[in-house]
């Protein structure tokens, strides 16, 4: 996975793109009989997986970073709820 923690968003998106289709396309060459290896979809597979998790991993870091707006609360006091018997 280290080879794909350096790349930016962009590169990332645009190698699952070019992962997804490379799966698509082999899956109809085997269902034609084409494809000699039909390991090669599993790793198609993880690859894209591992890309997936790259890419999560980038968007809650830049959630993390990014500087958050302060709420602020009410101060009228809440209304308790009265208790039925």
């Amino acid at each position: 996975m280290s080879e794909y923690k350096g790349k930016s968003k962009k590169d990332l998106v645009k190698t699952l793109v070019e992962k997804r289709d490379a799966l698509q396309n082999f899956r109809f060459g085997i269902s034609g009989g084409k494809a000699k290896n039909v390991k090669e979809g599993r790793t198609i597979r993880k690859e894209i997986a591992r890309i997936q998790t790259e890419l999560s991993a980038q968007m809650i870091a830049e959630k993390v970073e990014a500087p958050k707006a302060e709420v602020k609360k009410s101060s009228a006091p809440k209304k308790a709820k009265a208790a039925k018997k």
